[in-house]
């Protein structure tokens, strides 16, 4: 081969590798910022455990109220909203800015959906446990009687199990298992690296292969859109043991 011919073939070969080159970088640099934003869902995903044990905990403490566990929730997520600074300003605009957008998610949920869903007790469990049970309105000074699970001497009461509808699944519950607080919550992450969260939002957000996204993701997609950003829905569930008497108020079906 003379000289004229070698060049031209380092010629013809550089010019393969700046196309192969071409092809190969975007793929790069998607995953390589598909990993820094699964480290983001990571982060968000690993604080909502956090947050739906706090608020399963709230939740236990005052009879199964969802608005308590609904500030906890908000509470839980707030490290999210407060960019490193530990100062007590940053930390109270911080717990606001989640409040506030606990609040829109519940604004947009779809149906019956909501940040906090009590799976048990339902209210098939309370009608089947309820009992007659004396309250102190500590601001009236005055003792009514209203319809609860009852959370006290569980030890001696009986354990005759019933068989009570959860979900899509008949089971066998009795009064201890009646005073488990189960919860899932609803939380949607902002997808934060450009290009990456419009890519996940056209090919897999709104629908994938056909399929329609969960209700989660619709309510998640909902909020993106009065919001101009792109949001993944992220769910988390806890349980944990009643420590007071629940009522019928926040009960679903």
């Amino acid at each position: 081969m003379d000289m004229k011919s070698f060049r031209q073939a380092i010629n013809t070969q550089r010019g393969a590798t700046l196309v192969e080159l071409i092809y190969v970088l975007p793929l790069f640099f998607i995953l390589l910022f598909g990993i820094v934003e699964v480290a983001y869902v990571y982060r968000s995903k690993a604080t909502l455990n956090v947050a739906t044990f706090e608020a399963a905990r709230a939740g236990a403490l005052n009879n199964a109220r969802r608005s308590e566990m609904r500030d906890a929730l908000a509470g839980g997520m707030m490290p999210l909203f407060v960019n490193g600074d530990r100062s007590a300003a940053s930390v109270i605009g911080g717990y606001a800015k989640a409040k506030a957008f606990e609040f829109s998610v519940n604004a947009a949920a779809i149906g019956d959906l909501d940040t906090v869903e009590i799976i048990s007790p339902n209210r098939r469990t309370f009608d089947a446990f309820k009992q007659r049970m004396p309250i102190l309105d500590e601001r009236r000074q005055r003792v009514s009687y209203v319809n609860a699970i009852p959370n006290d001497n569980l030890t001696y009461r009986s354990t005759t199990t019933k068989n009570i509808r959860i979900g899509s699944k008949t089971q066998k519950i009795n009064i201890q298992d009646a005073n488990l607080l189960k919860i899932k919550t609803l939380w949607c992450h902002k997808l934060k690296v450009p290009g990456l969260r419009e890519l996940a939002y056209r090919t897999m957000l709104r629908g994938f292969f056909g399929f329609g996204p969960s209700v989660e993701q619709r309510t998640c997609n909902a909020v993106g859109l009065a919001t101009g950003d792109v949001y993944v829905a992220i769910t988390a569930h806890a349980i944990t043991r009643m420590q007071t008497p629940v009522y019928r108020n926040d009960l679903e079906n």
